[in-house]
């Protein structure tokens, strides 16, 4: 299966920025972009899995809000935890961690955001309603 268009730009980016930073030759400022970009990459890849194959035709859009509430929500949780653990627990460099994290977080919330839009827009032309 491919990915979007938008998710391969997003990997596509998060790798180059790793690339460069190892092309740098130094492993903690690696260690700390990769930290900084997994785990947005994945909550987001795991959401946008568990939206586009396990709920569609489970889901209308009344009920979406309480999915994105606790996708939300959960994001946050995780990735507070996250930010606390690499701070506390490593040396890397905290701004490029930090700035990874948010870069990647933003970038993968709003495509995620654009995608469930995409899905209702098109739902919607499919049931004839107006949009």
């Amino acid at each position: 299966m491919r990915l979007p268009r938008g998710a391969e730009i997003l990997v596509a980016l998060f790798l180059a920025a790793a690339g460069l930073a190892l092309f740098a030759g130094d492993s903690a400022l690696f260690m700390a972009v990769s930290a900084g970009g997994l785990l947005p990459l994945t909550i987001s890849g795991v959401s946008l899995v568990v939206f586009f194959r396990l709920l569609p035709g489970k889901l209308d859009p009344r009920k979406h809000d309480r999915f994105v509430i606790v996708n939300f929500l959960t994001k946050v949780v995780l990735i507070g935890a996250w930010i606390t653990a690499v701070l506390v627990l490593t040396t890397w460099p905290q701004a490029a961690f930090v700035v990874t994290l948010l870069v990647n977080f933003l970038a993968w919330h709003l495509y995620e955001a654009f995608r469930y839009q995409q899905y209702y827009l098109a739902a919607g032309r499919r049931r004839g309603v107006a949009t």
